[in-house]
């Protein structure tokens, strides 16, 4: 096993000669992204001109097979799968690359959105950049298909203060509180009312005064001003919370998770089947599939139920941070701390343990403390500890966790060489 640099449950920050783990995050950036500075015009208005988003910070992001640092310094970097050109790295070949490198082009960043096979970074300026496979239109360059392996410009955004990806689509919250996406639209995910792809930016009717915006496997969430929850896309296993299972599966248009109204939700991670939601007291609310115990329910890991209406699941609070991946999900603690739960497989939970037949609906300690950041794959997480020392866990399969390509799972939390997210 490589000498990685492992989190111990008593230190504050990773350090050195421990045996490592990896984490990965499913499809997409699958949390809730927060706007700032969002006022009450109505839609279709223009956005002022200027700096729109909030100061950069540190954040980790990943998709299905790959991983993304976003630095303080506003450049982003990025490790594992490169196919389809979605690291950003001015390649598109059947290959991997386990040292991170800076994503060209890009500096000035204050958010990134990792897909299944493509990114957004958000300038300070409030425009969008996209890389990566194009399927469906996800770049929002006007065409449908192919790849960019270097980053190019969204088209006709501005004014633009946070940005979510999901699977194969995308979506960007503008500071007058519209909400547009662009992409796959098989599902309703877009919110347009029908099943249309679209290959540029698109409004979506009936949001306005949005705060947040999340998007997942084939779901999608915004969060009004006044604390109301909207969900569209996928609802075959309850994933978008109304407490029912949508005739066909399938929400085209904007609907309010009438559980979620008053309970005051900051922000939402959207798994590939599943959803989280933060509320301000630090509690949470999960919904969809717990098949492998990924909602925290306590029905047997096994079992195939679907959760349509919010529950609260026992044992998780002082919350701050959650995150979804494929089958498994994270929560950080404000005590540095974080906690997972779901598919154990590839060692995506970072405690140590592997396989399904390990898989759990009761929340267990990540192998690491001092966390400050989270993020959550298909089959991968990635953490980021106070002295900016970027970890990661689950499966390297494809050098997502910046370790030689012999090893193949990361039980436990294990230091990405070469990138320090403060320096």
């Amino acid at each position: 096993m490589p000498d990685a640099l492992l989190v111990p449950r008593t230190h504050s920050s990773l350090t050195p000669g421990h045996v490592a783990r990896a984490l990965a995050i499913a499809w997409v950036t699958l949390a809730l992204v927060l706007g700032s500075g969002v006022d009450s015009r109505p839609q279709g208005t223009s956005p002022p001109p200027g700096p729109a988003a909030p100061p950069a910070a540190a954040m980790v992001a990943a998709g299905e097979g790959s991983s993304f640092l976003l630095k303080a310094d506003g450049t982003v970097w990025g490790w594992g799968d490169q196919r389809d050109g979605r690291l950003g790295d001015g390649q598109d070949r059947d290959n991997s690359r386990t040292h991170p490198r800076p994503v060209i082009g890009l500096s000035g960043i204050r958010q990134i959105a990792i897909g299944a096979a493509h990114g957004l970074a958000l300038r300070a300026d409030g425009t969008v950049l996209a890389w990566g496979g194009n399927g469906d239109g996800r770049l929002g360059n006007g065409r449908d298909s192919g790849a960019e392996p270097t980053a190019i410009r969204v088209s006709g955004l501005a004014g633009v203060v946070a940005v979510a990806a999901g699977v194969a689509s995308s979506m960007a919250l503008r500071q007058d509180g519209v909400v547009l996406t662009w992409g796959q639209n098989a599902a309703g995910q877009l919110g347009l009312g029908d099943d249309g792809s679209r290959p540029v930016p698109t409004p979506v009717p009936g949001l306005a005064n949005v705060r947040a915006i999340a998007a997942g496997g084939g779901q999608a969430f915004a969060i009004r001003r006044d604390g109301v929850v909207f969900a569209w896309g996928n609802n075959r296993d309850g994933q978008l919370g109304l407490g029912v299972l949508a005739a066909g599966g399938y929400v085209r248009s904007p609907r309010i998770i009438d559980v979620l109204n008053g309970a005051n939700t900051v922000a939402i991670a959207a798994g590939y089947f599943h959803t989280v939601a933060l509320l301000a007291d630090g509690s949470v609310r999960t919904f969809g599939a717990s098949n492998t115990g990924q909602a925290g329910t306590p029905t047997g890991v096994d079992g195939f139920g679907a959760f349509p209406a919010p529950i609260r699941p026992a044992g998780i609070d002082s919350i701050t941070a959650v995150a979804a991946g494929q089958y498994h999900t994270l929560a950080l603690r404000r005590d540095g701390n974080a906690l997972s739960w779901g598919h154990a497989g590839e060692g995506r939970l970072g405690d140590g343990t592997s396989g399904r037949s390990q898989s759990s609906s009761l929340p267990g300690l990540v192998g690491a403390e001092g966390i400050v950041a989270i993020a959550a794959g298909e089959k991968h997480s990635l953490v980021i500890v106070r002295d900016g020392t970027v970890g990661c866990f689950g499966s390297n399969f494809l050098g997502q966790c910046a370790q030689s390509q012999g090893y193949a799972e990361v039980l436990r939390p294990t230091a990405v060489p070469g990138v320090n997210a403060l320096q």
